[in-house]
This record gives structure tokens, C-alpha cells and sequence, in this order.
């Protein structure tokens, strides 16, 4: 029995061996979440990515199990790719870090949910870029480390055309925002004579004519030149509100920049509205001249200089925003030569008579302003243009009798579109 217990011991020794001889952690090394220290499973870890939403705002959220320790860094890779293709956008990058066996990021908050695709979340481990502690616990316990990189993906919408009518959901709310800028263009240049009246009202009146002189009425400025200014500033503050109102609009389209188009209007709308902004500011030093000493030579100098300013600034504005509109394709509009060529077509199929073909005098007019619109009237309305003309052609192409249905069908599409340029 003696010798049976000595060999049960002598065989167990190895045993006993091997386990006092495993490796430590000290309190200075990262630590190893249970279930993780078989060296021969390798680094591992999984993906779950997931679009979140709490209350109004969503995130793209990444999140997984690992085996790594904690510290240990992962790099994560936000991408959409375009449906029906190959193509795929940068969204983000971020880094995290490894705690307790887990890891998550997130991408937001977003205002609204992202649109619709794929988005790729690329999850990678590159042991260059590890922390000391990490990197020498790792090269203990592996034999190789190599740079390992995995991607999940994550569909948005229930199907690829999703995509592209969010995008053009996108381009006409932007384009819309841009009409409105054309208006407040319109409006800053229609009141920048203003300024240089003001300038010239608020030069000391006793140097103008003559010490003893009376000095004679300001030209185009109202009897109390102080509410004038007022009046004034209080355009030039609406009107700033109205450019920053309209940037966070547009700020809310894409927010991802999924869409480059998309990008590319905002950035058009945004630099627009920024020059404006610039602009405003720089014609309102010249009402400011008012509480300057009233001293003629350096009152002349000061507004010189800002008249000077506004001059180089506007004709920047100008040629900048002027381009920026022309490339959203809405600076063309001419509101009242729009009207009046929907007022011909609608003239003419008015008076149509039913279950007879239309004229050619009349065909031809016809032409001529479909024509015409197709070159005035913004991108913003292509689709509502393109459903007009279609219906047009099917009615003057041959000499078929113009019937009931498609004359109110004609109508009904012109006041549709005339509302929305009368807006």
C-alpha cells in the first residue's frame, strides 16, 4: 500500500509541476478575462453591429466578445457601400479599447435614421499599436502576432431603390433651401444701396457745406436718420437669421455624407451662406461710422476703408454664390417669365376644343414654351417638368382628338408646378 502511494505521487508530480509553472499576473499586466488562456485558440473576436435609436437620435453601433486583455486597442472602420456595385464611402474611424472581455463604439448621435444600404464595420487588431503591457503579455503568450482584421455588414432599408430615393429626398430638400438663398442673395444686393446712403447721411453735417452753412437734407434718407439706421440693423439681423436657420436645415440632410452629391449642395449652400453672413457684418461697420467722433477727415478715412472692404467682399460674394446656384441649377429662376409661359400652354389646351387635334399654330407655340422651360425652370422640379412634357408630347406628337382626360391631366400638372414656383 506504501509503495502504491509513493507511485501515485511520483506520477502526479508532473502534474503539480506544470501548474506551479504557469504564468502570473502581476499587478502591473492587463488583466485576462476567464474561459481565455488556451494559447492554441489564437486572438478572436466577434462583431455585432446594430443600428440603435434612443429617443429622436440613432447611432451605428459596433459591439463584440473577445479574448484579448483588457487595454488591448481595436480599430474600427465605418464604410457604406453603394448598392448594386462595388463602390463603397468612408463614413468613420474610431478606436477602443478592450474591457472586461468586450468592446463596443458607437457613430452619432445622428438626427435622423441613416439612409438607406449596407454599412461595412471593418474591426481590426494590429499589434503594432498595442500598449507596452498589452504588447508584452500578448508576445508571452503567442509564438506569432499578426495583424487580423474582420467585417460585418449591416443593411439599412428593406431594398436597394430605397437608396437612391432617399438621395434624391435628399437633393430636393437641399435645392428647395436653395431657392431660398436666392431670395436672400436678391434681397442683400437689393439693400446695399442703402448702406451707402448711410454712409454719406452720417458725415458730420458742420463740415459738409461750410461751418456756418445749414446743411442740406440727407439724399434718399428718411427725416430721422436714427430709426433709418435701426431699421436697418434690424434687416441686416433677421436676415442673418435667416441664412443660419437655413444652413441648420440642410446640415440635417446626410448627415453620414453618404452620398457625395449631397455633400457637394451642402457644401454650395453653407460657403453661400457664409460669404452672406461675412458680408452683412462688413456693411454693418459702415452703420457703426454713427457713434464714431464726429471729426470729417477721420470720419471720411474710417468709411473709405470700409467702403473699400464691402466692395472687394461683394464682388466676391457675388461671383461665389452666383456660381454655387448655378451649379444646384436653380439660379435661373425667373419666377415671372415661368409664370407667364405656364400661362400660355395652360391658355391654349384650355381652349382646345374636345375629340379634335390641336392646331399646328398651336403645336407650335406649344413647343416653344416647353422648350423654354425645360431651359428656365431649376433641377428642383426635373421629375415634375419631365411628367409635364410627357403628357404634352402625347397630345400634339400626332393628330389624334385631344380628349377630356388629357386636358385636365395637362392642367392639373401646371397648377401643381405654378403653385410650388409661387411658393
Amino acid at each position: 500500500m506504501r509503495h502504491i502511494r509513493i507511485v501515485i505521487i511520483f506520477l502526479s508530480l508532473p502534474i503539480l509541476l506544470l501548474a506551479g509553472g504557469a504564468p502570473m499576473l502581476t499587478s502591473g499586466a492587463p488583466r485576462i478575462p476567464a474561459g481565455h488562456r488556451d494559447a492554441s485558440e489564437g486572438i478572436t473576436y466577434t462583431i455585432k453591429p446594430l443600428l440603435k435609436q434612443d429617443g429622436p437620435t440613432c447611432f451605428l453601433s459596433v459591439n463584440g466578445a473577445t479574448n484579448l486583455p483588457d487595454e488591448a486597442l481595436l480599430d474600427i472602420t465605418f464604410t457604406y457601400r453603394f448598392p448594386g456595385g462595388d463602390n463603397e464611402r468612408y463614413l468613420d474611424y474610431k478606436r477602443c479599447l478592450v474591457t472586461g472581455a468586450v468592446y463596443q463604439v458607437q457613430l452619432g448621435p445622428l438626427k435622423r435614421k441613416p439612409p438607406a444600404g449596407q454599412y461595412l464595420f471593418k474591426v481590426a487588431f494590429d499589434p503594432a499599436r498595442q500598449p507596452d503591457s498589452v504588447s508584452k503579455y500578448l508576445e508571452g503568450k503567442y509564438q506569432a502576432l499578426e495583424f487580423l482584421a474582420q467585417t460585418e455588414t449591416l443593411i439599412v432599408g428593406q431594398s436597394t431603390e430605397e437608396a437612391g430615393q432617399e438621395r434624391q429626398r435628399m437633393l430636393n430638400i437641399i435645392k428647395k433651401e436653395g431657392l431660398a438663398l436666392k431670395t436672400i442673395f436678391d434681397d442683400i444686393k437689393a439693400h446695399a444701396p442703402e448702406y451707402s446712403r448711410a454712409g454719406r447721411a452720417a458725415e458730420p453735417q458742420s463740415r459738409r457745406s461750410g461751418i456756418n452753412s445749414v446743411p442740406p437734407a440727407p439724399t434718399n434718407v428718411g427725416d430721422n436718420f436714427g430709426d433709418d439706421i435701426k431699421t436697418l440693423q434690424q434687416w441686416s439681423k433677421e436676415t442673418t437669421g435667416k441664412l443660419e436657420s437655413l444652413v441648420s436645415v440642410i446640415l440635417l440632410e446626410d448627415e453620414l455624407r453618404v452620398f457625395e452629391m449631397v455633400t457637394q449642395a451642402k457644401a454650395q449652400i453653407e460657403n453661400s451662406a457664409f460669404l452672406l453672413k461675412h458680408l452683412l457684418q462688413k456693411q454693418d461697420g459702415i452703420l457703426d461710422l454713427k457713434e464714431q467722433p464726429k471729426d470729417t477727415a477721420e470720419f471720411k478715412r474710417q468709411l473709405a476703408i470700409i467702403t473699400e472692404e464691402v466692395s472687394g467682399l461683394s464682388k466676391l460674394t457675388e461671383k461665389e454664390v452666383t456660381k454655387n446656384l448655378k451649379e444646384l441649377g436653380i439660379f435661373s429662376l425667373n419666377k415671372d417669365v415661368l409664370l407667364e409661359t405656364f400661362r400660355k400652354i395652360e391658355a391654349i389646351i384650355t381652349k382646345a376644343t374636345e375629340n379634335e387635334p390641336l392646331k399646328d399654330d398651336d403645336k407650335s407655340v406649344i413647343m416653344q414654351e416647353v422648350v423654354a422651360l425645360s431651359r428656365n425652370l431649376p433641377d428642383v422640379f426635373y421629375d415634375e417638368l419631365h411628367n409635364l412634357v410627357s403628357e404634352v408630347i402625347n397630345v400634339i406628337k400626332s393628330n389624334q382628338p385631344v380628349d377630356k382626360k388629357a386636358k385636365e391631366g395637362i392642367i392639373q400638372r401646371i397648377k401643381a408646378l405654378r403653385g410650388r414656383i409661387e411658393e
